[in-house]
């Protein structure tokens, strides 16, 4: 999106909460430009019974999605 390249910049990091709950950590890298930066992306995920993901939430993703969508550029804080 918007000319960046996203690259996960360490394995994700899954743990489960409680049946059928899990949570996930992982940090992106975005490069744009010759310059990279990076966003520490947060959720969980939710699987029937028989281990089918149903859905997957992003609770934090540190603004990356602002970043990505919009039409200004816009520097990120970290």
């Amino acid at each position: 999106m918007a000319g960046y390249q996203l690259k996960a910049a360490m394995p994700i990091n899954v743990r489960k909460a409680k049946f059928g709950e899990y949570t996930f950590k992982f940090d992106v890298d975005y490069t744009k430009n010759g310059k990279t930066n990076a966003a520490t992306i947060i959720g969980d995920i939710n699987t029937t019974s028989n281990g089918k993901v149903v859905a997957i939430n992003i609770i934090d993703d540190d603004g990356l999605f602002k970043l990505l969508t919009s039409k200004t550029p816009i520097r990120h804080g970290k």
